[in-house]
């Protein structure tokens, strides 16, 4: 018995999230029927963690158990032949058995893009578009009382299944880059902020409850300090999270099996 991670991107627009629904298509879907086929055999992947429908991602980490002899190094260009174009797999490893997508992980980094001008309909399925200006400095001040260990109960929709609200954000850095209009239109990209969140786990929809907050400071519609009173408040008004379009799983990190997660 052999275990192969995955390293996968994908475009999530037209997908309703990562894992497999009864009656929707999904990212997990297309890969588990796109390896069945290939590998002769029925194929169940594990997932590092579920995006929501619209989410898109960079690099989602997935594993799955097979008795196939296929070496990995050609399983690249063989799984992306039968994917679909929005799927792609970036990399595959060969792991220990105990090697899990999820509970191996360290940390994740997830980024938020919000276009600040308008972007064009190619972009516009990869960020979200602010009409109005933000005080980024203000934003980048009220990030950082998320930094460190705090219970995110009002970052997290109501009603998610999980044993404790607490988690440690390690940290945050809101960018801005410039904007590239010198390309074919399909290429161009608009002025970005990007936000972007490391943490060791994510409450359901809690990437896009923080940076809507961010948000609402850079509009001048809440302080800084109006973070720390979120997290220290027993409940608050809920505000609706940022579109899942702007929304990249960036990157996993398995700090125990990064030797064999070279390439």
């Amino acid at each position: 018995m052999r275990k192969i991670a995955l390293k996968i991107a994908y475009d999530g627009t037209d997908y309703s999230g990562w894992q497999r629904q009864q009656n929707a298509m999904t990212v997990q879907q297309k890969l588990e029927d796109s390896l069945s086929r290939l590998f002769g055999e029925e194929i169940t992947i594990q997932g590092a963690g579920r995006t929501d429908s619209g989410v898109h991602a960079a690099a989602q980490f997935a594993a799955f158990e097979t008795e196939c002899t296929i070496p990995v190094d050609r399983l690249q260009i063989a799984l992306n032949a039968v994917l679909p174009a929005d799927i792609r797999l970036m990399a595959a490893y060969e792991v220990p058995l105990d090697f899990h997508p999820r509970k191996s992980e360290h940390h994740k980094t997830y980024a938020y893009s919000i276009a600040l001008d308008e972007p064009n309909l190619f972009a516009a399925r990869h960020c979200y578009y602010v009409q109005f200006p933000l005080d980024i400095e203000k934003m980048r001040e009220a990030a950082q009382y998320f930094i460190g260990e705090h219970d995110f109960k009002n970052f997290s929709v109501t009603g998610s299944s999980v044993k404790t609200s607490v988690r440690s954000i390690e940290r945050i850095e809101i960018k801005k880059v410039a904007a590239n209009r010198s390309l074919p239109l399909w290429q161009q990209t608009p002025e970005l902020l990007v936000i972007e969140i490391t943490a060791g786990g994510f409450l359901y929809k809690m990437v896009r409850l923080m940076t809507a907050r961010l948000v609402q400071v850079g509009r001048g519609e809440a302080p800084p300090e109006s973070i720390a009173e979120l997290l220290q408040a027993d409940s608050c008004r809920q505000i609706p999270p940022l579109p899942p379009q702007g929304l990249m799983l960036q990157e996993i990190a398995y700090d125990d099996y990064a030797e064999y997660l070279k390439k």
